[in-house]
Formats: structure tokens, sequence, C-alpha cells
């Protein structure tokens, strides 16, 4: 199972040996499933199955979709969080546009909390270091002579 979830996104990113390529196409209900709702809470797109749509043709089994995006769907009930948001705007990640319309409004509440509160620390920080150069710099002037 792991080296599923390892290997999928990977033969998106470098296409892998046909045997990745193999084992995505030939995966389980329950590992589509596990597929999407990773993708959903790791903010990718819902679209990343589009890629295997083409890849694996007509070896796609006729659930694999469904399975996606179910799993999708549960994920996204799980990363929409105000938490969440909060937790993405603080780590400085970009506000990610995947969450539908009825949950986003808690999500970007929570991010928008969360980039305000990493910005107010930034200023901080930033302050606080002209702060300790300045007081370096009065350290190294030389006396004047009068």
């Amino acid at each position: 199972m792991k080296r599923f979830l390892i290997c999928l996104p990977l033969s998106l990113l470098i296409g892998c040996q046909s045997n990745t390529t193999q084992m995505a196409c030939n995966a389980s209900e329950s590992e589509w499933y596990e597929f999407g709702q990773n993708s959903a809470i790791t903010g990718k797109s819902v679209r990343i199955f589009d890629a295997f749509k083409q890849q694996c043709a007509k070896q796609l089994t006729p659930t694999a979709q469904k399975s996606y995006i179910d799993g999708f769907s549960d994920g996204l009930i799980s990363y929409c969080t105000f938490d969440n948001g909060f937790k993405r705007g603080q780590e400085g990640l970009e506000l990610n546009q995947s969450c539908p319309l009825e949950i986003r409004q808690e999500f970007e509440k929570g991010y928008k909390i969360g980039k305000k509160t990493r910005d107010e620390k930034l200023k901080q920080a930033e302050f606080a270091r002209r702060e300790q150069l300045r007081s370096q710099q009065k350290k190294y002037v030389a006396p004047q002579k009068h």
C-alpha cells in the first residue's frame, strides 16, 4: 500500500517504469479511495485522476474513478477546516482553491488569520534584526574628537 501511495504520484511526475504504471492502473477500489483521500488532504487537485485515465485507458476498472472521487470528497472534509487553513497560512503556503464553496469559508478564515499571524511575526523579527544592527553600529562608531 505504501509503495502504491509513493509510486502513484511519482508516476505522474516522472513517468516511472511501466510496472509502476501497471500497478496504478490495476489498483483496487480501496487503493483508489485512499489515493483520492490523500490527494485531497495534501491539497492536490481532483484532476490528478485525469492523468491516470490517459495513462491507463481501458485498464482502469469501471469503479476506479468513483472510488477516487469518493475518497477525494471525504478528504476535502478533513482538509477544508479552519485549523488546516490557519496552519497553511502560518506556514506561508499559498491559499489553495480546492475547497468547495460550501466549506471554503472556514478554511479561508483560518488561512487569513494564520497568514496575518505569520506576517506579524515576520515583521517583529525584521524589526528586532534592525534594532540589533543599529545597536551594533553604535558600538563601532568611533568617538568624535572635539
